[in-house]
């Protein structure tokens, strides 16, 4: 190219001298040989200044190293920007490895093979940075073994070069860590360039390994936490990485296992620099690191800010791209400005939603291919914990990411253990605010949904969505009327917005479904009708306070103690509050019967947790319906709309309509996602649970210890779906009689649940009352009382007396008093939680039946023969209408009238009870005769 004689050039204004830059080197980025000289000459226009600019940045851009320690740029396409971040300047964008003093000379890094430094020779060439290169070598001494040589090329040594070189020799010889490359050796050689010698990492990038591997989704997270572990330990070390992409994290296959290494710690910074001996220095606004990685402080030079968040920042990214395939922004064609903000104050889409968005359908099953999964079964692994995890990671806001790596660490692994993780959905206070910030002008709309967000019920949903409609419809006339001479491209635009618009408002509907669920989900009808009995007695109390007629209030006190507020409280909550959500629901959202099916689902499930089993029955299977019709009989949805089905019938007392649905879904779910994917072993789980339920004992045993071991292998001993397979188990051990190992299997349940949540979890009080169990069966009574009394007491406490779990574990401890024939203290224990269980179930539930069974043995005992008949007789029928008279509990219950009847005679012989025994003795012992 041809530049004007000197004084010829035109002059520029000083202010106007980075623009011009940034405009010409951006317009011909994409150009190459004579298609990009003519365009430099074109449109510098004859300005020698401007032409010799921007082709240093096309110069110090050719020679740039993205990939760092190993590698050469990844895409031809990588960003640059001016060498001088002074004022008025662009803010310069330094890639990994590259020196920002200068491109270094060309060198050819091959002539160094087969010659050698220090004591090692060079075998080959592994990579070439803008200011060094990276070698294979092998070293002879003290031992023999293959290594990784990296060394300054020639004329690169400026002093800021060195001091990268040093910083990074300094911050991994401060490594101590597996996952993390190690270094073992430094000098300097002949010519007096520095080099250092450190392990020589093989393997693959992460997000390759992962895909030609084509581990599935929680594989993929166990490796990210152990390269977390590895980012701590650097930071532990005072360093931050700075660069973390999946090109420097490279993964190999030993022992059978993923094993991460982090590499590429070139230009690490130091969080203490006196401590680390580290004089790295970085000017402010010069941006380091990659773009697609870069947190937004990076992005926007602010390298005062930088600290672990950062590097938490692009964990998130690289777990985003291994999650779904895709990395939050498409950064490849914008320019340095573009990036910057799109990095700064664009928010990423929910994982779950990108993963749909990459590359259509056939992308999105490829994607899905790459874990080994379905589309579907994909995004809903993605949906909630790991969405609420990655978006932490990458919040605007450091101080709204994790603090530190290995907080990210631990709540990959809450997820991958089934524990509820530490990051969430954004508060509604933050949701608000950011909602506030979007539509500065829907003021209307902004305080609409803050007071629906509060109220946490339906309406929330309906709400939002009119305000969402109302705000995109004033924005869009407002669009026309202003660009109405460029309709072609506001009409484009306005495409684009709708679609971006629409995608907000399915997150926003689906935080508010999740705000809701977890509201109402935490209603107790018991704990709701006990406030409201005591501010009545509060009243009564006050209005009795009057010295001149102490007892005009008595008959409402008399009154009052014959009302059952647990059932006024259901019926406030279904007339007041469930009743009109789900009729908002129908007629709101007719016309979009995805959106109706996920909130009937979430209403019936709430619905059922507080109780009220007939009206969830009905709603659920609404949702069923809908969602058969709209998504398929087969969709992961419909099927988790039908086991919330099966399971509120099965605690509305109706197991074999339970058992048809549980089958149902186990059929479809072996047919789509094969034997061993998690959400088949959960309906395997339901379908042994009803088969104990209904006495098909050896089925349920059967099942349990397949579901068992395939959990084991799949998720590990440690995950609470394997800790909950101990459990269950346990409970058919001590059915068939295999009391040591209900045992062992009561105790690994009891202590994982204690180890994950606690004492004063539920998991953890069924687990040790069911031990309790296990060591009565075996004649360890006292030991077994002492657990109970302990149980009944915390559950007393916590949950209150009449509550089903505090009723269920105390008739456990009636049974353990029965063992040791302490009769009486067991009949007066059970007369109370029968009283209090016929207040809590319907009359006609077959478990209220246990109740019944569990007293008259102490009853019998005591010769109380009558009271004990009317209960067996009346536990008998329900157990035969409910579950069938060959049911074990059926069974057991004729047997237990047959020695009824055989004391009572044998105390009245003359009374005509004989006359029944044989009777109960041909449905106790239907396939063979009874024990002499």
């Amino acid at each position: 190219m041809t530049a004007p004689p000197p004084g010829d050039e035109p002059t520029r204004p000083p202010d106007d001298a980075s623009h011009r830059v940034r405009e010409v080197f951006e317009a011909v980025l994409g150009l190459a040989g004579r298609d990009r000289t003519e365009a430099i000459e074109r449109l510098c226009a004859g300005d020698a200044t401007l032409c010799a600019e921007v082709e240093a940045l096309l110069d110090a851009l050719a020679s740039a190293d993205e990939g760092g320690l190993l590698g050469r740029a990844e895409t031809p396409a990588a960003m640059a920007a001016t060498a001088d971040s002074g004022a008025g300047r662009t803010p310069r964008l330094e890639r990994a490895g590259a020196d920002p003093a200068a491109p270094g000379p060309d060198e050819d890094p091959s002539s160094l093979v087969g010659r050698s430094i220090g004591r090692y020779r060079i075998l080959g060439v592994l990579g070439e940075g803008g200011f060094g290169a990276v070698y294979r070598a092998e070293q002879h001494e003290p031992v023999r073994r293959e290594v990784a040589l990296k060394i300054i090329k020639r004329g690169m040594d400026s002093r800021a070069v060195l001091a990268r070189f040093e910083a990074e020799r300094q911050a991994l010889a401060m490594m101590d860590h597996p996952c993390v490359a190690k270094v073992f050796d430094g000098g300097t050689a002949d010519d007096g360039r520095p080099y250092f010698v450190m392990e020589l990492v093989r393997g693959e990038p992460v997000t390759t390994y992962c895909n030609t591997h084509r581990l599935p989704m929680d594989a993929r997270v166990r490796l990210m936490a152990r390269v977390c572990d590895a980012v701590q330990h650097a930071h532990g070390k005072g360093v931050i990485h700075r660069d973390l992409k999946p090109s420097n994290i490279l993964v190999d296959t030993i022992e059978g296992q993923p094993a991460p290494k982090v590499i590429d710690f070139g230009i690490a910074k130091a969080l203490d620099r006196t401590a680390a001996g580290m004089s790295l220095e970085t000017q402010q606004g010069q941006l380091i690191g990659t773009p697609d990685y870069m947190s937004p402080e990076q992005a926007a030079g602010e390298v005062d800010r930088v600290d672990t968040r950062t590097d938490v920042y692009a964990l998130g990214v690289v777990l985003y791209e291994l999650l779904t395939g895709a990395r939050p922004f498409d950064l490849t064609k914008a320019a340095l400005f573009e990036m910057q903000r799109v990095i700064c104050e664009q928010d990423p889409p929910r994982p779950s939603t990108r993963f749909g968005q990459v590359s259509g359908q056939a992308g999105e099953a490829a994607t899905a291919a790459r874990f080994g999964a379905s589309p579907r079964s994909l995004g809903n692994a993605l949906r909630r914990d790991l969405d609420w995890v990655v978006l932490r990671c990458l919040e605007k806001q450091a101080d709204r990411r994790y603090p530190a790596a290995s907080d990210l660490a631990s709540d990959l692994r809450r997820y991958l253990s089934g524990q509820p993780v530490e990051a969430g959905p954004p508060s509604a206070t933050y949701r608000l605010g950011k909602f506030v910030r979007r539509n500065r002008g829907g003021v209307a709309a902004g305080v609409a949904i803050l007071v629906l967000l509060v109220a946490g019920a339906v309406g929330t949903s309906i709400g939002m969505v009119r305000a969402i409609d109302a705000r995109e419809a004033e924005a869009s006339a407002r669009k026309d009327a202003e660009a109405n001479e460029r309709l072609a491209v506001a009409a484009a635009d306005r495409a684009e917005r709708a679609e971006l618009d629409a995608r907000e408002r399915a997150d926003d509907l689906e935080q508010v479904a999740a705000f809701q669920e977890a509201q109402l989900a935490g209603l107790d009808p018991q704990q709701v009708g006990d406030g409201i009995r005591e501010r009545l007695d509060d009243a009564v109390r006050a209005l009795g306070a009057d010295p001149e007629q102490p007892d005009a209030m008595e008959p409402a006190r008399r009154a009052l103690e014959r009302v059952n507020f647990t059932d006024i409280a259901s019926q406030t909550l279904e007339q007041d509050l469930f009743d009109p959500s789900i009729r908002a629901v129908r007629e709101q959202f007719a016309d979009q019967p995805e959106i109706r099916g996920r909130l009937l689902h979430t209403l019936g499930t709430t619905i059922r947790e507080v109780g009220l089993l007939d009206r969830a029955i009905e709603v659920l299977q609404e949702a069923v319906r809908v969602r058969s019709e709209t998504l398929g009989p087969d969709d992961p949805d419909t099927l988790v709309s039908q086991a919330s089905l099966g399971r509120t019938l099965q605690y509305a007392g109706r197991p074999r309509e339970a058992e048809a649905l549980f089958n149902s879904v186990l059929e479809a779910r072996l047919r789509v996602f094969g034997d061993h994917d998690p959400a088949t072993l959960d309906a395997m789980d339901r379908v042994a649970d009803i088969a104990f339920t209904l006495g098909r004992q050896q089925d349920a045993e059967r099942l349990y210890r397949q579901v068992l071991d395939a959990r084991i292998a799949l998720l590990g001993p440690d995950h609470l779906d394997t800790i909950n397979s101990h459990e269950s188990l346990a409970r058919i051990c001590r059915a068939l009689r295999l009391n040591e190992e209900a045992e062992r299997h009561h105790r690994i349940a009891a202590e994982g649940f204690e180890r994950i949540y606690g004492f004063e979890h539920e998991g953890t009080q069924q687990s040790l009352s069911g031990l309790a169990g296990a060591l009565t069966d075996q004649g360890r009574a006292a030991e077994a009382e002492a657990i109970y009394r302990r149980v009944v007491a915390f559950l007393e406490q916590r949950l209150g007396r009449s509550h089903p779990n505090t009723l269920v574990t105390t008739l456990s401890l009636v049974d353990c008093l029965q063992k040791q024939d302490r009769h009486a203290d067991a009949a007066d224990l059970a007369a109370s939680i029968l009283e209090r269980a016929r207040e809590q179930l319907p009359p006609d539930h077959w478990y209220l039946g246990s109740f019944e069974w569990v007293y008259s043995i102490s009853l019998v005992a005591l010769g109380r023969f009558a009271e004990a008949e009317a209960l067996m007789l009346h536990a008998y029928q329900l157990f035969e209408q409910n579950l069938g008279p060959q049911h074990v509990r059926a069974i057991a219950t004729a047997r237990g009238l047959t020695n009824l009847y055989e004391k009572w005679d044998a105390a009245e012989p003359d009374a005509g009870h004989a006359e029944h025994i044989e009777r109960w003795r041909t449905l106790g012992w239907p396939d063979a005769p009874p024990p002499e």
